[in-house]
């Protein structure tokens, strides 16, 4: 028998008897794959993000191709010990606190992978923050819909990058 903190009643409903199951091992085992989704994201938003910002100082020939990456990858790395201000926002700002799961992370985290690795393989240039702050989103909307949302944070957040329609060349007037 273990420990009731650790433990929750699981419904068999081929034998209708309630017993005990041993979800800490589960939770564990459940943390360790999240964690090893998160490196496979990390990864495929270094790649992502390697890709957009080396190909101008290799396109000018400011510096040769394996010293682009292997600088950008250096500061990549650095830059994540650095600032934590996107994960803080994502962690806080987004999603109703109480709500969130690990299985929720581990949804937000493959929707992000694959639109890192469908934006990469046909060229079009996005971010992997948003690509994961819409992964998260979307897990939390399929799992408690709409109200787990804080669409007022969000509209606030998205209207500091907003472009007027005035400040674009080609919708002045000649």
């Amino acid at each position: 028998m273990c420990d009731k903190s650790v433990c929750i009643p699981v419904l068999f409903v081929h034998t209708r008897d309630i017993s005990w199951y041993d979800w800490s091992v589960h939770n564990m085992l459940l943390l360790l794959i999240v964690i090893v989704v998160a490196l496979a994201f990390d990864f495929t938003n270094g790649f992502h993000d390697t890709a957009n910002a080396v190909a101008p100082t290799i396109a000018t020939g400011a510096l040769k191709p394996r010293t682009a990456v292997a600088l950008s990858s250096v500061l990549n790395l650095v830059g994540a010990f650095l600032s934590l201000k996107v994960a803080a926002t994502i962690a806080s700002a987004l999603v109703a606190q109480d709500l969130v799961t690990l299985p929720v992370i581990f949804a937000g985290l493959i929707g992000a992978i694959c639109w890192n690795v469908t934006t990469w393989y046909f060229a079009i240039p996005s971010s992997s923050s948003h690509a994961l702050i819409g992964g998260v989103i979307g897990a939390m909307l399929v799992l408690a819909g709409g109200h787990s949302v804080l669409w007022s944070v969000l509209s606030l957040r998205s209207s500091s990058h907003r472009v007027s329609r005035r400040s674009l060349p080609w919708s002045r007037p000649v």
